[in-house]
């Protein structure tokens, strides 16, 4: 629905800068165009790249946007996620946020508490630590059991 909006979007301000400005125009529309184009690839590699449990890490990794690979011995505990709903600006500073971006963010599904702070990755190579680690997945049951395990063996 929003890529609806936005190509009915676009197709309108195109017109209405066209009749002002028709460099202007083309420009805004390859802009827009281009703003599609990297808001589907969002979507497909966020779609097509699952989160990857082996016996010594975890990959999270949420579209192009972020991705963090963690080593299973830096993990401290894996919860069901019992807090509020929002995070502060503060605390948003201190955790990797491994969910789909959504108009409406519901609660997590999961936190992953870390011994110490772990690096991520942003979009254009920028770098973060975290030191929690909240995430949804699509089985919760089987996704929690399988960490449990690996940190069992640990």
């Amino acid at each position: 629905m929003l890529i609806h909006a936005i190509a009915i979007e676009s197709i309108g301000l195109h017109y209405w800068l066209h009749s002002w400005n028709a460099i202007v125009a083309y420009i805004i529309l390859i802009a827009n165009i281009y703003g599609i184009l990297y808001f589907l690839a969002e979507i497909n590699a966020t779609r097509l790249t699952p989160f990857v449990l082996t016996d010594s890490h975890l990959l999270l990794q949420s579209g192009f946007s972020k991705s963090m690979y963690l080593s299973l011995e830096d993990v401290k505990e894996i919860n069901y996620y019992d807090g509020p709903e929002k995070f502060s600006r503060q605390e948003m500073n201190d955790i990797f946020d491994a969910r789909v971006p959504d108009l409406i963010q519901e609660k997590p599904m999961f936190e992953i508490v870390l011994k110490k702070p772990a690096d991520y990755e942003l979009k254009y190579g920028m770098k973060r630590k975290a030191s929690r680690i909240v995430l949804d997945v699509d089985e919760p049951e089987r996704f929690y059991q399988e960490v449990s395990n690996k940190l069992a063996q640990k």
